[in-house]
């Protein structure tokens, strides 16, 4: 993401973390400041009126928190100390190097010990300009995000390393945004222009938590429209298949039990409106809840002691399948209907060979030929024979790939 949009999170996620619990609160009082103007690395972000509600903080340690000449050290012991009934601040002015964005309505709403019972705002709009000079624009509706912890956030804060942060937030909903932005390896001149557009429509996620660790998460991301410019080569590459921009969507929903180790990845899809859905599905054992609550060190290999039972790939065609074979006929210079024919037998002699004369590889081949024949549904499976397969076990498998038969059963199924 450019630095011009970036470097005022860093201001937010100051505000927002903590490291500590706080006692009860000594004192409470309401803090105004006025015209507080923040500069960093030629950003300037220009509060033209903060509100804190109720804090335990004063004027002079809130002050401080929005003073570009406080050392972290000291904002991070003014942080970990701080509760407030709310923090409002009506309109947010950040500039530098050409761009110009102004955000409206920012509260944050019971902050203690880095838990919020709410943060919002209601929109933001400006104009940004890139390092390379180049224009662009964008619009923000509306965002809310309900039950908040950055408590754990203070480090990437510190480090400014996002490998470090973990937050929870148990919902959060957008009314989404619209952003533009020039394409540097495409001329303003070239036929359609050299202007990207990036849209969201909305999004909206809900989690539930045991502490720091996960147990359910659900997010539906609506309406994305992504629009390459025609001359780039994205846009090119876009339009050899038929498609002026893509339009799509995502959702995810999973659970995750502790006790047992266990994570079920119920649902992980794309949907395309004009070429089909790929969804995704995954029965997780042995992974233990260190996984989300360790430190960045730790908890790679803690995913790799993970095993698995189930992974499910299904595609649901729309229009994908036949944009594809469109696509390879008029390159290969040959009828569509002799390029499928092509396929479908590629596939009834390649899949057997490839799973080494397992009789799997026959039914993967039929399902196969016949999805390729009349393209509508399509799913892939690989279930564990016996015990879990651990993901460390898959290494093994490149130097020797016909051992993982001795572990996982393949299957396809195709419905038409």
């Amino acid at each position: 993401m450019p630095s011009y949009v970036t470097r005022p999170c860093f201001l937010f996620a100051v505000l927002m973390a903590s490291v500590a619990p706080l006692g009860a609160m000594a004192h409470a009082e309401d803090v105004t400041l006025e015209g507080v103007s923040v500069t960093d690395h030629g950003t300037t972000v220009l509060y033209k009126k903060i509100d804190v509600t109720g804090t335990n903080l004063t004027k002079d340690e809130v002050a401080k928190l929005f003073s570009a000449a406080t050392p972290p050290a000291d904002q991070a012991a003014i942080i970990a100390k701080m509760k407030a009934a709310k923090v409002s601040i009506p309109d947010i002015q950040i500039s530098g190097k050409g761009s110009q964005v102004t955000m409206a309505g920012f509260q944050i709403t019971d902050i203690d010990a880095g838990r919020t019972g709410k943060i919002m705002w209601t929109s933001v709009d400006g104009t940004l300009t890139s390092e390379d000079g180049l224009p662009g624009t964008i619009h923000s509706n509306a965002m809310l995000m309900e039950g908040a912890d950055f408590g754990g956030t203070l480090a990437a804060v510190k480090s400014r390393d996002i490998a470090d942060m973990k937050m929870k937030i148990t919902h959060v909903k957008w009314d989404g945004f619209d952003l533009t932005f020039a394409d540097k390896d495409t001329p303003k001149t070239a036929i359609g222009g050299n202007i990207w557009h990036v849209k969201l429509a909305s999004l909206e996620g809900a989690g539930t938590y045991d502490g720091e660790v996960p147990l359910k998460g659900d997010v539906t991301v609506s309406g994305v429209s992504v629009e390459a410019p025609k001359a780039s080569p994205q846009g090119k590459s876009l339009a050899l298949f038929g498609y002026d921009r893509l339009d799509f969507g995502i959702k995810l929903s999973g659970v995750y039990n502790p006790a047992a180790k266990t994570y079920v990845l119920d649902n992980y899809s794309i949907t395309e409106a004009k070429s089909g859905t790929l969804a995704v599905k995954a029965k997780i054992g042995s992974l233990d809840k260190s996984a989300f609550t360790g430190t960045k060190e730790t908890r790679p290999s803690v995913f790799m002691n993970a095993d698995f039972s189930l992974l499910s790939l299904k595609f649901d065609n729309t229009g994908l399948f036949e944009k594809a074979l469109a696509y390879f006929a008029n390159e290969q210079k040959k009828p569509v209907d002799a390029v499928r024919k092509q396929w479908a037998m590629s596939a009834t002699q390649f899949a057997p060979m490839l799973l080494g004369g397992d009789p799997s590889g026959l039914k993967i081949a039929e399902a196969l030929a016949a999805f390729i024949n009349n393209p509508k549904s399509l799913t892939l499976t690989a279930t564990a024979k016996g015990d879990p397969v651990r993901f460390s076990e898959l290494q093994g498998f490149q130097s020797a790939p016909m051992q993982i038969l001795e572990r996982v059963q393949f299957g396809a199924v195709n419905a038409p």
